[in-house]
């Protein structure tokens, strides 16, 4: 079950996924935004029968949100369209996979406004992103062309060192 709750007029929508029958988690540190929760759900090969969206008002919040159908089916179609779409099949450390090895050096792949996420190695051409139609990509150009998030390198447990912009 996908719990979608929001904190604030005009906030986006936070997320947190539990296990049938599982109450909704209180801790907030367990929330991720819709996009998130979509790309969660692409790496875990979720299917559209498996995925449950309730909407709800978090407790500890003191804004009340009545959820506008249009939300609904919106926030829905977010989450549960990331079933049908063309899967993340797996990410592939080539240098692990083949015992390459590469200059020992940081490589800067991706960057948000926060954070700088590097290789701890020059490996960017040899980490793949295998799709469920054949397909693959760099990590780099998935990352660059939204096919995934930074999320997907803690699923697929792909070396990376996290720094804080100053």
């Amino acid at each position: 079950i996908v719990y979608v709750t929001k904190f604030g007029a005009g906030q986006d929508y936070k997320c947190t996924l539990t296990n049938e029958g599982a109450d909704k988690t209180l801790d907030l540190s367990e929330y991720v935004t819709v996009g998130e929760m979509k790309e969660i759900l692409r790496c875990y090969g979720a299917e559209k029968k498996d995925i449950t969206v309730e909407f709800f008002n978090h407790p500890i919040s003191s804004y009340y949100w009545k959820p506008t159908d249009d939300e609904k089916y919106f926030v829905g179609e977010m989450l549960i369209g990331a079933a049908s779409e063309i899967k993340v099949e797996k990410i592939v450390d080539n240098t692990k996979e083949l015992g390459l090895v590469t200059d020992q050096a940081l490589e800067p792949f991706y960057e948000t406004e926060e954070f700088v996420y590097s290789f701890p190695s020059i490996r960017s051409d040899y980490v793949i992103v295998k799709f469920s139609d054949g397909t693959q990509t760099t990590l780099e150009t998935a990352l660059k062309n939204g096919y995934l998030t930074v999320l997907s390198l803690d699923v697929w447990d792909i070396d990376h060192i996290k720094t804080e912009k100053k």
